[in-house]
């Protein structure tokens, strides 16, 4: 059962017939091929899929596209208008207020609609206003600087000190490049950062092929069990999968396990075979343990939950040295996939 949604995005009217669970960064992503809107944790708690619905800051990923119809909706390729940067792009490009450049768009969306309702918001409330946005690469700092704010008696955030603000944009939308005499001590525009405020960068999971199938993981709930059994009959009868597939499946395809150490460490046989998935024995919760392949990532996930597998629970190792070896009680019994790193424990 579909349902017809209208909405405007980025100023164009768009309709459509979707599935009324499908979530609206989805719908952003995969069907309005708007793939700047990023999905970092599956949880509502990162701040990527950041977008404005009527003027305010939403979580994409907790809204369902159906909840969107007859309404504005704008997202971080929308926030230039003709060609020029919005001032926020402006300013995270002038303070280098990204790095790899994947939660940046949700922080500017963020940032565009903390500064809509406060224009000189302090230390404090900036600080609160970005806090339901995560960043895994930067000290959160420069972030911070990259909202171009004008406290009296201070440059405006985000402008160079020597006048030069309307030059580069900061509070004007332009969008020429910083002129340097020297890299040393001066202050840089990142070639690579334009596509990246903008959100036309191309990580791997804006990848978008026709006939793409998606891929949903069977993940063991237990932190050590032995498989006794995974029956997969279910799944492979649901509408539009593709394959189930096990760690019998793989075995014959993967020559070995994966590295799971550096290759300074001296003694390789204190190295545990960790394969992609797991065969007769679970070593930690959501380890996985089947994979489902299916038309669209939600009928792959519908057909995951079919998946039936048959644990025998058994007692997880929780403590450091006795992970280590060092406080293994005699007699007792350890997993070969339980057996230390190459990391020592030292007693003091």
């Amino acid at each position: 059962m579909t349902q017809s949604v209208a909405m405007t995005i980025n100023g164009r009217r768009r309709e459509d017939h979707v599935e009324p669970r499908l979530l609206l960064v989805h719908y952003l992503r995969e069907v309005a091929g708007l793939t700047g809107t990023h999905i970092a944790c599956d949880t509502s708690q990162c701040g990527a899929c950041t977008v404005l619905i009527d003027g305010e800051a939403v979580k994409s990923c907790s809204v369902f596209t159906v909840q969107a119809d007859g309404r504005q909706v704008t997202t971080i390729e929308g926030l230039a208008e003709d060609g020029v940067l919005h001032p926020i792009q402006q300013a995270f490009w002038n303070e280098h207020g990204l790095q790899c450049g994947f939660c940046t768009p949700g922080f500017i969306m963020a940032a565009a609609y903390l500064l809509r309702q406060n224009p000189s918001p302090t230390d404090e409330e900036i600080e609160r206003g970005l806090e339901g946005n995560l960043c895994r690469c930067t000290g959160y700092e420069n972030i911070q600087e990259g909202c171009p704010l004008r406290v009296p008696g201070d440059e405006p955030r985000g402008c160079r000190a020597d006048g030069a603000a309307g030059r580069i944009g900061c509070g004007s939308g332009g969008g020429l490049a910083m002129a340097v005499t020297s890299m040393i001590g001066a202050r840089i525009q990142r070639r690579e950062d334009p596509k990246l405020i903008t959100g036309h960068g191309n990580f791997i999971d804006d990848v978008n092929l026709v006939n793409m199938a998606h891929m949903s993981v069977v993940r063991s709930p237990h932190a050590h069990a032995r498989i006794r059994s995974i029956d997969t009959s279910a799944a492979m009868a649901s509408k539009g999968v593709v394959a189930v597939l096990t760690a019998a499946d793989f075995k014959p395809v993967i020559g070995g396990p994966l590295p799971v150490t550096n290759s300074f460490v001296a003694d390789k046989k204190q190295v545990p075979e960790q394969f992609p998935i797991a065969a007769d024995e679970v070593a930690y919760a959501g380890e996985p343990v089947a994979v489902v392949v299916a038309d669209d990532r939600y009928l792959a996930d519908d057909a995951a939950q079919l998946v039936v597998v048959d644990y025998e629970p058994l007692p997880a190792v929780m403590d450091i040295e006795k992970a280590d070896g060092a406080g293994q009680s005699p007699g007792e019994e350890r997993s070969p996939r339980q057996h230390r790193l190459g990391c020592g424990v030292s007693r003091r």
